[in-house]
């Protein structure tokens, strides 16, 4: 018995148009995602809806890092980016105190033991020092959600940036 050409033929040709699939996504998928910017400006003095129904007034200055934003109607994330200084707020439903929230984050933040925090009074929470970056952190309960709040970067960036972010800070908003 002869092998049927016909189906040989297809079967290739079919297998060749799945490797053209595969090839596709495998390299072409990345190379347009590297292609497409992440940062989004953001408009100067006007609310973003982080998610959750809470709004923030971004830094001047700052863009929107699309890659790690994802705002909800119950919850959302938002990281801004200030030239080499991070500034992220994770929204999420709470019903517990500020106490709890707050000793949760730090947990969360260098409960890995790769940098240390200390209590700080005012608006900030703490203080997060580690190796080649320092940083910032909050916790604040809005109409039963939880907003925590870090900013992260080299210690002289963070120094000249911290005043803009904390304005930032303090404009939370519900808009429940």
């Amino acid at each position: 018995m002869g092998l049927a050409a016909g189906g040989l033929r297809r079967n290739t040709f079919s297998s060749l148009g799945v490797m053209a699939v595969v090839a596709t996504m495998a390299f072409g998928l990345p190379a347009l995602d590297r292609a497409v910017r992440a940062d989004r400006p953001v408009s100067h003095g006007v609310p973003y809806h982080v998610g959750g129904g809470i709004t923030v007034v971004p830094p001047p200055g700052a863009v929107l890092d699309v890659t790690g934003t994802r705002p909800r109607s119950d919850r959302g994330t938002a990281l801004f980016r200030l030239g080499a200084v991070r500034y992220a707020l994770v929204v999420t439903p709470y019903s517990g105190d500020p106490t709890t929230a707050v000793a949760r984050l730090r947990t969360k933040l260098c409960g890995t033991g790769r940098c240390q925090t200390t209590e700080a009074a005012g608006l900030w929470s703490g203080v997060i020092e580690g190796p080649d970056l320092a940083g910032r952190y909050a916790a604040v309960v809005l109409d039963g959600r939880l907003v925590e709040a870090t900013v992260l970067g080299p210690p002289p960036a963070l120094d000249e940036r911290l005043p803009a972010v904390s304005a930032s800070l303090s404009s939370l908003r519900s808009s429940r």
